[in-house]
């Protein structure tokens, strides 16, 4: 998980923005906290995780902003939904 941390950190940094870095360090600790406990659980989410990173390392090394975006919002997305089925 600080892999994962580190990835997001750095995702954010990029986009240097005063809004998102402030709110990010607020909740990081829950989401990767919580994060690590799904993920033990169900390692295929690990996995996905994994491959949606990759997507958007490729886009943006390809300088790619649509597919970037597209596979970001994707990400999101999909986080989202897991974070809420485990509520």
């Amino acid at each position: 998980m600080k892999n994962d941390a580190a990835f997001h950190s750095y995702l954010i940094g990029l986009a240097d923005n005063q809004f998102i870095d402030p709110a990010f360090k607020n909740i990081r600790e829950g989401l990767f906290h919580h994060g690590s406990l799904v993920y033990k659980k169900n390692p295929d989410l690990l996995r996905q995780s994994l491959q949606e990173h990759r997507s958007i390392v490729e886009a943006i090394q390809a300088n790619d902003v649509k597919a970037a975006t597209w596979a970001m919002e994707t990400h999101l997305e999909n986080s989202k939904k897991i974070e809420l089925s485990c509520v």
